[in-house]
């Protein structure tokens, strides 16, 4: 035990599930801001609600899993929570990439790609998860 009363192993999993949540709310965020940045020309704005919530959905379903995961093992917990930081970092850098680098001819590609490829690597970290539940 130390000095916040909760043991190393215990405390461990709620100090990763909180830089989680926040670096959930950060890539949720910035990504839509880059995406914004981005499509500032845009004038179609089903396009734009369309593009929004398929780049907003794989935070979105990270935030449910999150908060699903509460009675959890704290090794699955720690497999989601690390998922998403990994999710978030990744897609803040490539949409920074796009937004903040050198102009490309289709920048709008990269925003239709991320999402589909955020939602194969969440399905292959929830599939993982639940193999844990057939070990002992």
């Amino acid at each position: 035990m130390n000095g916040s009363g909760a043991p190393p192993t215990e405390r461990s999993p709620r100090v990763l599930r909180g830089v989680a949540l926040v670096a959930l709310v950060i890539g949720a965020v910035g990504s839509l801001g880059f995406m914004y940045t981005v499509g500032s020309h845009q004038v179609s704005v089903i396009l734009i609600d369309l593009f929004t919530g398929w780049v907003a959905s794989p935070f979105l379903a990270l935030g449910v899993a999150a908060f699903a995961s509460t009675r959890w093992s704290a090794r699955r917990r720690t497999m989601l929570h690390g998922a998403i930081v990994i999710l978030a970092l990744t897609s803040l850098a490539i949409y920074g990439r796009i937004a903040l680098g050198p102009p490309t001819p289709q920048p709008a590609f990269m925003f239709l790609v991320v999402p589909f490829a955020s939602w194969v690597f969440m399905t292959t970290v929830i599939w993982a998860i639940r193999k844990l539940d057939a070990q002992p």
